[in-house]
């Protein structure tokens, strides 16, 4: 018996199994002397056969035209509530407005402070100065770079 039901559930797996081999299978699964290697099986099959159990009424052709002609009030708005409207949509819109004028204004342009320096002695002096700065924030910048490695190599995650 059971290596019918097995022949028969790998026919299932498959989709060539007949009407009356999906019924041995049904009837099987949904008794209980099912074989412990088909436990797995046996929800799946009593979910099918719970789901075969259920029916479907729909509503008779009299009820859907009693709905379908039933007169439903129309709800009008008052004059008050028409106007409350418009003035909140009013409003919005010139807020809304206002939040894009405010973002596509062109932004004024800050003014360069640009000194000439004329003295040539002066002017090497400065340039050291700011060449100074950048070369201390390059090694701070590659101080901790280096540090970063080191711990990558004491790792050793890429070796």
């Amino acid at each position: 018996m059971i290596e019918n039901i097995n022949e028969i559930l790998e026919k299932y797996w498959e989709g060539e199994t007949s009407v009356e081999e999906e019924k041995i299978l049904k009837h099987y699964f949904t008794s209980e002397t099912v074989a412990e290697e088909h436990q797995t099986f046996a929800p799946l099959f009593r979910f099918f056969d719970h789901q075969e159990q259920i029916t479907y009424t729909l509503p008779s052709v009299e009820n859907i035209r009693q709905k379908v002609t039933e007169d439903i009030p129309v709800k009008t708005l008052s004059p008050f509530r028409k106007y409350i409207y418009a003035i909140a949509a009013v409003f919005t819109l010139a807020v809304a407005s206002l939040v894009v004028w405010q973002t596509t204004k062109p932004k004024e342009e800050m003014p360069l402070y640009v000194q000439e320096i004329e003295d040539p002695e002066e002017a090497y002096r400065i340039t050291m100065q700011a060449l100074a700065m950048v070369s201390g924030k390059l090694n701070k910048g590659t101080e901790s770079i280096s540090i970063g490695i080191d711990n990558l190599n004491k790792a050793n995650i890429f070796k």
